[in-house]
């Protein structure tokens, strides 16, 4: 019998935004705000999140079939839910539908997390906020891509205090990606450390930095509006981590973080990019054999190479697109559209590809890893 056990999450002061919305109403049956979205999958579990209009009792049913099966619920009244749900098989496919109130979803289907040796997709897309017909499109095409889980390299929304700008900037818009695919994210500038940002957040470890494996991969988060000074808590965890048996014993290593170290953007640096990043991170993430390194923060696609680390700068989920104004010659590719990347991981050998919501290819990278340990193969176009 398959074991699960309930997270509940329940925020009494929503803001007066969201009060006005339900005043009055209370006797209407009531319906689901944002979501459902999947969170924190592994193997054997996987966090499914939602929000209400007015406090609800809630449920989750699931099982291998559209006849589900299996329910979890909870009797005290949550605006938003949070159900993590263990017991599960690994690489399996689930169906499940959430209720709250009497309001249901339709059924929708989550995947739990591979086998080391299994080859797997992820998708990465940055800086959707303030456009959400274009992200809408990019999320469509995201979960058309069918990846195991999915990652945004921060920005979100256009203000993270705005409660009402989660529903329309994001969890709207992303619907067909975030019912589908586990999300993770890392703080944008334009989250404003909310508490929003938070509350709508299952993550592993600290919410602001956080890592997590994933079939023979280690994905490392960090907050680059947070302090990341070698004094500081952070980078303390940074090193930890990157010499962590985790990391050190997983095939590939990423980094995902929101302000890039070099950019060729015109509006964001006076020089080249992030210089604190370029200073205390960088070094880390060559010492300890990074693989590559996922930024937003400048509105389009550009991909570097230097001392044997990768720097994908993917901030075309929908933010208005920003021109070049320099040359930093380790970029070697940049490209102005709204995209999304996707990463195919099949032992050591990587495929990413650049796509606009349209199917454009903007880039394909190859890197094929020899036997030496940490060698990596050359880009193929």
């Amino acid at each position: 019998m398959t074991r699960f056990r309930i997270v509940r999450r329940y925020r009494a002061a929503l803001g007066a935004a969201c009060l006005l919305l339900v005043a009055g109403v209370a006797a209407v049956r009531p319906q689901i705000a944002a979501g459902p979205y999947l969170q924190n999958v592994t193997q054997t579990s996987i966090t499914i999140m939602w929000e209400t209009r007015r406090a609800v009792r809630s449920r989750v049913d699931y099982g291998a079939t559209p006849a589900y099966g299996r329910h979890a619920a909870w009797a005290q009244p949550a605006m938003i839910h949070e159900f993590t749900i263990t017991g599960l098989q690994p690489d399996t496919r689930y169906h499940y539908r959430v209720t709250s109130g009497g309001a249901s979803t339709e059924d929708a289907t989550f995947e739990t997390a591979v086998r080391p040796e299994t080859p797997f997709r992820f998708a990465v897309w940055g800086d959707s906020q303030a456009n959400p017909a274009v992200f809408r499109r990019v999320a469509r095409a995201i979960a058309a891509a069918q990846p195991r889980l999915a990652v945004s390299v921060g920005d979100l929304v256009d203000d993270g205090d705005d409660h009402a700008q989660w529903q329309s900037q994001f969890f709207d818009p992303g619907a067909a990606l975030l019912r589908a695919a586990p999300y993770y994210s890392v703080m944008g500038n334009h989250e404003h450390n909310a508490h929003w940002y938070y509350d709508y957040a299952s993550r592993p470890g600290p919410k602001n930095y956080y890592a997590f494996s994933y079939g023979n991969a280690r994905f490392v988060v960090l907050d680059t509006n947070q302090d990341y000074q070698p004094d500081s808590p952070q980078y303390q965890w940074l090193v930890d981590e990157l010499t962590s048996d985790a990391a050190r014993g997983a095939e590939w290593r990423f980094v995902f973080f929101h302000q890039p170290p070099y950019c060729e953007d015109a509006l964001n640096f006076a020089y080249e990019g992030e210089p604190g990043v370029r200073r205390w991170l960088v070094p880390l993430f060559e010492e300890h054999h990074v693989d590559v390194v996922f930024n937003g923060h400048t509105h389009d696609y550009e991909r570097g190479f230097l001392r044997g680390v990768y720097y994908i700068i993917t901030g075309g989920g929908g933010g208005s697109l920003h021109p070049w104004v320099r040359d930093v010659p380790h970029i070697a590719l940049s490209r102005l559209a709204h995209h999304f990347c996707t990463v195919d991981v099949a032992g050591p050998t990587l495929t990413l590809r650049a796509v606009t919501p349209g199917g454009e290819v903007l880039d394909r990278l190859v890197v094929r890893k020899g036997p030496a340990a940490r060698s990596r193969g050359a880009p193929t176009a």
